[in-house]
């Protein structure tokens, strides 16, 4: 299904179980708060490898949030300076969340 289906049918919040690539797009498996799984695909492709933004040391946690036609991804990590939440683009959340990073999509 794709990502704004999802999004239709399944309001609230979905963990990232496994990222998929391939030539298409990118899959996602999302598990919701009743243990529904979902798999949704997303046009983008992960054509490069990504690091952490120089102001994270260590990446905590991924927000994907979804309003109406917004999509807003962030991540929130460690620094010397405390924790900091920084945004970042949607293939950038995928390949933190196929490295393990926990990751939530929010959909209203």
């Amino acid at each position: 299904m794709s990502f704004d289906e999802w999004r239709r049918r399944a309001p609230g919040a979905a963990y990232v179980d496994a990222i998929v690539s391939s030539k298409t797009g990118m899959r996602a498996t999302l598990t919701g708060p009743y243990g529904e799984a979902n798999v949704v695909e997303f046009a983008c492709r992960n054509t490069r490898v990504y690091e952490l933004p120089a102001e994270i040391d260590r990446a905590l946690a991924v927000s994907v949030r979804t309003s109406g036609e917004l999509l807003e991804c962030s991540v929130l990590g460690t620094s010397r300076r405390g924790p900091r939440r920084i945004t970042i683009e949607l293939t950038q959340a995928l390949y933190l969340a196929n490295a393990g990073v926990h990751t939530v999509f929010w959909s209203r």
